[in-house]
């Protein structure tokens, strides 16, 4: 089917009703399959194995299955196919003719509406979050598709359809279909090398953010990034950060456990003091690219900053999970070193005695890659348990275990202690290493969060 083909399909519920998830149980794909539905499409679906999240999808009426079998798509009008399903799986072989990529499916439902899309190596995710509860706080209630659980304002389940005109989006680049989003407004946070198994090159990746950035209306840039920088110049992009020169900006910021109070100017005028309930730079940072999508949009920078003022966190961004006597357990969806950097950097502002990290390493290609940038992100940390790589479907590949991080790792000097573990030892040793007024953190995007019930029960039963 060809571009136009998806387009036609996506305004016309009625004649091609069904449609079929393959991979549903990935919260982006998740949350595409929740949005289709609000629209009127009947929507099935299936992951490899069960899960809680597939397990919601079909308490909320919509049919899914575990397991893969070319069977699903019988039946079906068109399908979406995840990343993680491989080009020569069986199901996907049977939807020849009918299937779609997730990131195919977001591009053309942007066309069908004024759009608000993020995108970026990191810091997607919050900021497009950030910018989904400003423009509630106006009085507008778009539809949106994000990849996290978003607590703020009470949105479950990565995606949301009040039959708003506008669409709020978290735009992907790592298949590539970031590079045909057409937009109202878009903002990139950074462009910082990954995922270049799918794109080969730096500047393969950047091409991508070149061509995002050209096709909307109002292209922003963070100026604290020098790629994304350089990419919004191109197309005279606005940009917000921390210079003299940007559109919007914050000055003079003080950080706390508390969060963060900061300066913020736009066009050059002082709007007043604000604050964030957020701390480190990064959160900052975010939060500039959420009001200066606003501003694009007509809202008011001043107002923009007010509503965030009681905004929260997606889910696995710097969120609490436990506290006991003292103790602080946290869990945060960082996998790339730039974002383990700004996370640290961050909790480091938090003023605890020590802080102490289980991380998770994502993807053996992206481990390889940036095998050298891992071990020096962790500054700050007393000891980083680490665990073996979550693999998101991809094969073994030699370079890329957590034995050879962990070569890589000891091989430098000046960075955490480090011990290679298992989850049930790395849950074991981390609960006991941490005191009264330690911080934990449990590091990575795939199910390391998992370790926090046996940690929290030992901390009480300690107690």
């Amino acid at each position: 089917m060809s571009g136009l083909r998806l387009a036609e399909i996506l305004s016309a519920p009625a004649r091609f009703r069904n449609v079929h998830f393959a991979g549903a149980g990935g919260i982006g794909m998740a949350g595409l399959a929740r949005l289709l539905a609000a629209k009127g499409f009947r929507v099935s679906g299936c992951d490899a194995v069960a899960s809680p999240l597939l397990s919601r999808l079909a308490g909320e009426g919509l049919a899914m299955e575990a397991g893969h079998d070319p069977r699903h798509v019988a039946a079906a009008d068109w399908a979406v196919f995840s990343p993680a399903v491989p080009a020569d799986a069986p199901e996907r072989l049977a939807a020849a003719g009918k299937a779609f990529a997730r990131g195919d499916v977001l591009a053309a439902q942007c066309a069908l509406r004024e759009t608000l899309a993020v995108g970026g190596t990191h810091g997607k995710t919050t900021t497009a979050a950030m910018a989904l509860h400003v423009l509630r706080a106006a009085g507008i209630d778009p539809d949106w598709c994000i990849g996290a659980e978003i607590p703020s304002g009470g949105f479950p389940g990565g995606a949301g359809a009040p039959a708003g005109t506008a669409f709020v989006v978290e735009a992907d680049e790592s298949d590539g279909t970031l590079a045909d989003y057409r937009t109202r407004v878009a903002v990139a946070t950074n462009v910082d090398a990954d995922h270049l198994d799918h794109f080969g090159t730096i500047e393969a990746l950047e091409a991508c953010f070149a061509s995002f950035l050209a096709k909307s209306e109002h292209p922003l840039v963070c100026s604290s990034c020098p790629r994304a920088t350089a990419l919004g110049k191109a197309v005279g992009a606005e940009t917000f950060g921390f210079l003299a020169t940007d559109a919007v900006r914050a000055e003079d910021a003080s950080f706390s456990r508390a969060g963060t109070e900061y300066a913020l100017f736009a066009d050059g005028k002082r709007l007043g003091r604000f604050r964030l309930p957020l701390e480190g730079t990064h959160q900052l940072l975010d939060a500039l690219g959420a009001i200066a999508a606003a501003k694009a949009w007509g809202i008011a920078p001043e107002r923009a900053a007010e509503a965030l003022s009681d905004f929260r966190l997606p889910s696995r961004r710097l969120e609490k999970l436990a506290e006991a006597v003292g103790k602080v357990l946290f869990a945060d969806y960082a996998h790339h070193p730039k974002e383990i950097a700004s996370l640290m950097e961050g909790v480091r502002a938090m003023g605890f005695r020590r802080i102490w990290v289980v991380f998770q390493p994502h993807r053996y290609t992206r481990t390889k890659a940036l095998a050298a940038g891992f071990p020096p992100a962790f500054a700050g940390a007393e000891k980083v348990w680490l665990l073996p790589v979550y693999a998101a479907s991809e094969p073994p590949l030699a370079g890329g275990t957590s034995e050879d991080l962990a070569r890589t790792w000891r091989a430098m000097a000046g960075v955490p202690d480090l011990a290679l573990a298992d989850k049930a030892q790395a849950a074991e040793e981390a609960a006991d290493a941490t005191e009264e007024g330690d911080g934990l953190l449990l590091v990575g995007a795939g199910d390391v969060i998992a370790l926090a019930p046996a940690i929290a029960a030992r901390w009480h039963a300690r107690r």
